[in-house]
This record gives C-alpha cells, structure tokens and sequence, in this order.
C-alpha cells in the first residue's frame, strides 16, 4: 500500500522546537514589542494649524503693593507675610532664635541638684529625709523638674546602692559621681550650670530638708518678678530664713538688727548669699563661676584677699561661700530672702557632722541658731495661703 509522505515543518518551527519554552515566550514577547513600534511610526498624526505668535509687547513691571498693615499689630505678625523673591534674597528673613529663648508660656525652667558627700550611715538618713521631703512637696500637674544628684568620691557604696534604686517621678534624674575628693568648694562649682538664660539652679546640700510648699513659694516668686521689672541687682531666691548673723565674729541674733525694716509676710534683700537652700539666676552664677576659678586656682584664693566691710568671711577657709561674698558684695548684688516672724522658712538646715561640724558637741551648740521651722500645713492654713 502506498502511503502519502508525512510533510515536513518549516525550519523556523523545527528551529523553535528545539528552544526551552521560557527562550520561546521571550522572544514571542520581543517580536510583538516590535511590531508595536513600527506600527506606531506608521500613523500619521493630526495636523494642526500652524499658530502665529504675535511679536512682544513690552511694558513695565507689575508694581506688587503689600498688603495694607494692621497699625495695631507687631510688624512681624502673620496677617504681614513677606513672600521670598526667588531670584535674591528674602524681603524678611526670618532670624534664627537666640539659644537662650524659651516658648512664652514657660518664661523659666529649673533644675534641682543635690549634693552629698554621704559616707555615715547618719549622712545617708540625711540623705534620705531630704529626698523624702522633695517627693512629699506639693507640684503642679506635668511639672518637669530635672534632679542632679552629685556625689563625691568618699560617698559610701550604700549610699550609692540607694541612689540606685531611687525613683524621681517629675523627670529626668541624674546621678553622678566623682573618681577623685573634690571637697565642698568643687562640690558646689560642679554641681548645676545653667542651660541657658532662663535655667534656675536649686542647690542643696544633703543635711537640708525642704518645706511641703518650697516649689510653690519659689514659683511664686519667680512668677512676679518675670512679670516685673527683673531687678537685675537680684541674683537668686533664697528657701532659709536667717536666725544668726553668721558673717560677724560676734554670730549676733538676726532680730537685733531692727533697722533692716523686714515687714512678717514679705521678703527682703540682703547682700549675703544663702547655702543653705536657695535658687540661683543664670547670668549671676555664670559670672560667680568665673570669679571662683579665679580665686582659687592658685589653692583656695589665699592669695590677694579680699576686705568685705563688716564682714569676717575673709578669715573663712575651704568655703565657696566665702568667694559668693566677695562677688556679691563687690557687684553690688542682693538675694531675696523670707521674712516671717520665728524665722518660719522653705527650708532649712540641720547641723549634721560633716566638713563644717566636726563633733556632736559643735552640732548641739549650734542647732539652736541655725536650724528653723518649716512651713507645713497648718502654717498655711493659719495664713490663709502663702504669701499673705
């Protein structure tokens, strides 16, 4: 039987038989990417007709006028915007705001730094009951007051343990402590520096203890003189009330001194710094912090004393305070101090034995002339609020 011959593929098939599939598909995709194009070269477009432009008018400028200034508002309120000219500079360009600048509803901040050079189990329940009374003080809701807590190098490893696993719940809390022995003088410069112009420093030494209302008092205080006119004599707020006059060799009692007018209820300036609890102006502390690294870097400044009038701070050894008298005193600057009759304070001192007092016996012979009452609740109860 004879049988028709089976027809042959074309070459160009047999070729793509013999091509892995995925070879066939791309080279399917490419042949159809080109067909595409040169149909597209194919097509003739619309034509348009052909638009004369008419030769150029010149004329002036547009004059842009600003928009009309309300007589009543600041030159730099928004309702005058001054648009930027792209091709130069900026008809008011917005200035960079100073670093010392704070937002208007927070005209001041502060910061609490502590120090202690606590290495008896008696300086750690110091410690501990100044701590107790600035978390028993009363704040404001979101009150943002940042503590420093600056150890010196003897501060024993229980103390620090306890520092440790302190809590500070009105915000940061900072802890730090020296390798070597700087003593009070170090003590103190190291402790706060302010942030910037409207920065306060409260110091406080660890045998201190504050007033349930020492936050609100100082508050207070700040609140009417930035509201004021900011006596620029005035170098800080002080928490303790003077019961000795500690700067004559004599430690008269402070109500001898009748003419100094104190009225019971007010405050009062006096040309003497307060250690023992007291909030601090930037730009003063900036400077004091200058004239101390003067003075003592020769040693502790016994070199070119300096004569306070009526003062024997001269004689003082090993005390910043001693070098805060001679800045004061020369700058004519004052702290603001409360007056209320017993010496009724924000915060006072306790005497305990330390680089000053050096046996019980020095502590009890002076308790009765340094230490005061603080101001409790039943104190403002009585007065009907603070500052009445």
């Amino acid at each position: 039987m004879h049988l028709n011959p089976r027809p042959r593929k074309p070459y160009i098939l047999r070729a793509l038989s013999r091509l892995p599939v995925r070879t066939v598909l791309l080279l399917t995709i490419l042949l159809l990417l080109l067909l595409s194009q040169l149909y597209l070269m194919t097509v003739t477009p619309e034509t348009k007709p052909a638009v004369v432009a008419s030769p150029p008018v010149v004329t002036s400028p547009p004059v842009v006028t600003s928009p009309p200034v309300d007589a009543s508002l600041p030159s730099d309120h928004p309702s005058t915007p001054s648009r930027p000219n792209h091709k130069g500079p900026l008809t008011n360009p917005p200035q960079p705001a100073p670093l010392s600048s704070q937002p208007d509803t927070q005209p001041y901040s502060i910061t609490l730094s502590i120090i202690t050079a606590a290495n008896t189990p008696s300086r750690l329940l110091s410690l501990r009951r100044l701590l107790s009374s600035l978390l028993a003080a009363h704040y404001p809701p979101f009150t943002n007051l940042p503590l420093r807590i600056n150890c010196d190098a003897n501060t024993s490893p229980e103390v620090m343990s306890y520092l440790n696993e302190f809590t500070w719940p009105h915000g940061t809390s900072t802890i730090l402590k020296r390798i070597k022995q700087g003593g009070l003088v170090t003590a103190v410069s190291e402790s706060w520096y302010p942030s910037s112009d409207y920065d306060h420093g409260v110091i406080l030494e660890d045998d201190l203890e504050v007033s349930p209302y020492y936050y609100t008092y100082l508050t207070t205080v700040l609140d009417q003189y930035y509201a004021g006119a900011q006596e620029e004599r005035v170098i800080g707020v002080a928490l303790y009330s003077p019961r000795t006059i500690e700067v004559v060799s004599t430690r008269d009692k402070f109500g001898k001194f009748d003419s100094v007018g104190k009225v019971d209820g007010s405050v009062y300036g006096m040309m003497l710094p307060c250690s023992w609890g007291a909030l601090w102006f930037p730009k003063f502390w900036r400077g004091f912090l200058g004239y101390l690294e003067e003075r003592v870097k020769d040693g502790e400044g016994d070199e070119g004393v300096v004569n306070v009038r009526l003062s024997n701070t001269m004689t003082w050894k090993l005390s910043w305070k001693k070098f805060c008298v001679e800045y004061m005193w020369g700058l004519e600057r004052y702290m603001i101090y409360p007056s209320y009759q017993d010496q009724w304070s924000w915060g006072t001192n306790h005497i305990e034995i330390g680089e000053h007092i050096k046996s019980e016996r020095d502590r009890k012979r002076f308790k009765k002339g340094f230490v005061v009452p603080l101001v409790d609740e039943g104190w403002v109860e009585e007065k009907g609020g603070i500052g009445k």
